[in-house]
Order: structure tokens, then C-alpha cells, then sequence
């Protein structure tokens, strides 16, 4: 009989509990949500005697053009072939697992970089229908533009944080787990240093030199929610990813063989560093905003940032 893999009804409580949690705190978001999606707070370009409220909006879109291209990239290439380096007690076989074609945006790197790349293009369509429309008027804003400005809030909370945490995880975690074991290909591509780093780098850029989306401590439940419902999807992709319908994980820290204390504690803490990190990004947000002295300044203090979560080699 071949092994499965579903996850314990206490795992599923506990993700259960915490979407049940933080719905709680959803209507008070939603409700707050005018008040930062206005046209000065998304429009207005930090360095506005460099650039203009219409290159902003083009560098938005140009960005997102980047990120369109990795995904699209990533789902026509063939690609290498992983074998997961599960922990000590995991009852799950190390088997080569395939990620091609849509299954090349399964990973959560995949979905944190997708999610922020539509916050660029959402961003930068607002801003240029501003600039082009020459319509600054927070009063008698569309019903369309005031939506697409909600949702460029929104992506932009839930994503540029859990970027940050992606990159510390590949850089701490997942890099010097695979160098141990001898196979950091994965991490080496072009395509992997693009999204492993390119998407911290783009969304630091976008807060301390380009624009001035803020960041909101209250809205950390829908990081919470963004890495819950990411939890939901690993499981419902647990028996497809080979075609025998053995069950493996993408991560290793998401396996649900072992033993239940465990399960429970890895998701705790997962949906913990989510929340801690978007407590980071607001802070590196509110240090920025603070010093705030040129441009010059800030780009060192963006890199300086950057520098701390990204990897480029072995």
C-alpha cells in the first residue's frame, strides 16, 4: 500500500482556527482602506523634482513587465528536476519532482513573486490613468480607479512583505540546506536569482525611491491569510505532483508525515515569521520615511536592507 500524506484534523483545526482569527479583523481593513488607496498616497513619486508622476508610472509597469516575463519564462522552459531533502523521521521517499508548466508557479516564491508583480502593474496603471487623465481630484475619483487603487493596496501589503521573507528563507534556510546535500542548481539559475532577490530588491526600491505606498501594522492578518491559504494549496497538491500519486512536498518543512506535534508547530511558526516579517517591512518602511534625506541616502539604506536577505552564490 503506498503511503499518504494528509494532513492531521489537529493541523486542520489549527489552520482553521487562525483564517477564523484573522476574518475577524477583515471588515476593520476593508473599512480602512479609502483612507491610504487615495490618488496622492499611490500617485505622488517620493523624489518628485526627479521624477514624474508619468515615469513613475511607466518604471511601475516596466517592473512589472520583468515579473510577467519570469513567470512566463518559468511556465514555457523545461525545468531541472527536485529532489526534496526531507528531515529525519519523514516517512516520504526522496523522489525527482518535475516543475514544469504550471506547476512552475506552485512554489511560494512563485506566488509571492506573481502577487507583487500584479501590485506593480496595478500601481502603475493607476498612476498613469492619473497623470494622463490629469485627474488629481480625491472627491469624484471612478468607481473603477478607486477599486483598482484598493486592490493595488491590498497585493502590495500581502506581497512585499512575505518577498523579504522569501529571500531570508532561501538565503538561511533552503540555500545552505541544498549546498549541504550538494545540489544548489536550483538556486543558481538566472531564474531562481531573479525571484529569490529581484523581488525584495523591487519591493524596497518601490518604497524608498520610487513611491510612497505605505505600510500598515494593522493589516498583518492578511499575511497571516495569504500564508494559510498557501498551507491549504500544498495540501491539495500533496498526491499530484508525481504521476504514481506519491505524496511529496516542494518544501520540507511542510510534511505532513511526521509526527503531529511537529505539523502543528511547523505551521505555527511559519504563519509566526509571516506576521513577524511583515512587522520588519513596516518597519523598514517607517525607517526610511524617517530619515528620508535624498536619494542618495535612501538608496543606501535600500541596499543595505537588500543586502541582509539576498544570495547570489554558493
Amino acid at each position: 500500500m503506498s503511503q499518504t500524506a494528509h494532513p492531521p484534523l489537529v493541523a486542520v483545526a489549527f489552520i482553521t482556527v487562525v483564517l477564523s482569527i484573522c476574518s475577524i479583523y477583515l471588515p476593520a481593513i476593508f473599512s480602512s482602506l479609502d483612507s491610504i488607496a487615495t490618488v496622492e498616497v499611490l500617485t505622488t513619486p517620493r523624489f518628485e523634482d526627479l521624477i514624474s508622476k508619468k515615469a513613475l508610472g511607466y518604471i511601475r509597469l516596466l517592473i512589472a513587465s520583468l515579473f510577467c516575463s519570469v513567470s512566463i519564462r518559468r511556465l514555457t522552459i523545461k525545468q531541472n528536476q527536485m529532489t526534496i531533502p526531507y528531515l529525519k523521521g519523514s516517512k516520504l521517499q526522496r523522489l525527482p519532482i518535475t516543475m514544469n508548466g504550471v506547476r512552475s508557479q506552485m512554489m511560494f516564491t512563485a506566488w509571492t513573486w506573481n502577487l507583487l508583480g500584479l501590485a506593480f502593474a496595478l500601481n502603475g496603471m493607476v498612476t498613469l490613468l492619473i497623470a494622463y487623465n490629469h485627474n488629481d481630484d480625491e472627491i469624484h475619483v471612478p468607481a473603477y480607479l478607486q477599486n483598482l487603487m484598493r486592490c493595488a493596496v491590498l497585493t502590495f501589503e500581502m506581497s512585499a512583505p512575505t518577498s523579504m521573507m522569501v529571500s531570508s528563507f532561501v538565503r538561511y534556510i533552503l540555500w545552505p540546506r541544498a549546498l549541504k546535500n550538494g545540489d544548489t542548481i536550483n538556486f543558481r539559475s538566472m531564474l531562481s536569482l531573479l525571484q529569490h532577490n529581484g523581488n525584495v530588491i523591487a519591493a524596497l526600491v518601490e518604497v524608498g525611491i520610487l513611491g510612497r505606498i505605505p505600510m500598515r501594522i494593522d493589516y498583518t492578518p492578511l499575511a497571516v491569510v495569504f500564508g494559510a491559504f498557501y498551507v491549504l494549496q500544498t495540501w491539495a497538491m500533496t498526491h499530484r505532483w508525481l504521476p504514481s500519486k506519491d505524496p511529496q512536498f516542494v518544501y520540507f518543512f511542510f510534511d505532513t508525515t511526521l509526527d503531529k506535534k511537529v505539523v502543528v508547530f511547523v505551521l505555527a511558526a511559519l504563519l509566526f515569521i509571516m506576521t513577524l516579517f511583515h512587522c520588519m517591512f513596516f518597519s523598514v518602511v517607517a525607517l526610511i520615511n524617517h530619515f528620508d534625506g535624498g536619494v542618495l541616502l535612501n538608496t543606501f539604506l535600500v541596499a543595505g536592507v537588500a543586502s541582509c536577505f539576498c544570495r547570489f552564490r554558493d
